[in-house]
């Protein structure tokens, strides 16, 4: 089973591609349409993070493990993951307000689909932060058998 989410975790650079696109065609070619287009941009960009936090836990780099060791740096890392999640929470809620506060209707309907497209990128956060306990734990159940 850990094998098939590894494998999908390689789905994620499918969801680049398209990621890419939208954010540098709609800002660059399209500035009559750019909040749609780089809504869609940022909405592949939200499941490319989700599915680039299916990787194996067993695999774990040098700079994670420089991490897990030093405590205070992991809290510090998971901290800042929490308030990049909180943010883009509260970046959501405030584009999708705008539908009911907005004056202009067109542009108000624009600014809650792009709200709706940031929403992926909050849940892949949260599955960043699953990843990285699931590493640390790990990481540790490997030290302790060392010992």
């Amino acid at each position: 089973m850990a094998k098939i989410f590894h494998y999908f975790h390689y789905i994620s650079y499918l969801f680049t591609i398209p990621a890419i696109y939208y954010v540098f065609h709609g800002s660059m070619f399209r500035p009559d349409n750019f909040i749609d287009e780089v809504g869609s941009g940022i909405f592949f960009m939200g499941f490319s993070f989700a599915f680039s936090s299916m990787g194996d836990i067993k695999k774990i780099s040098k700079k994670e493990q420089k991490l897990f060791v030093n405590p205070k740096k992991f809290k510090q890392h998971i901290l800042s993951i929490m308030s990049v999640g909180i943010v883009m929470i509260i970046t959501c809620l405030f584009f999708i307000s705008i539908k009911w506060i907005g004056n202009n209707k067109l542009q108000a309907e624009k600014y809650y689909n792009l709200g709706l497209n940031c929403m992926p990128i909050v849940i892949a956060i949260f599955f960043e932060l699953k990843q990285i306990n699931d590493k640390k734990s790990y990481f540790d159940f490997i030290n302790e058998r060392k010992c």
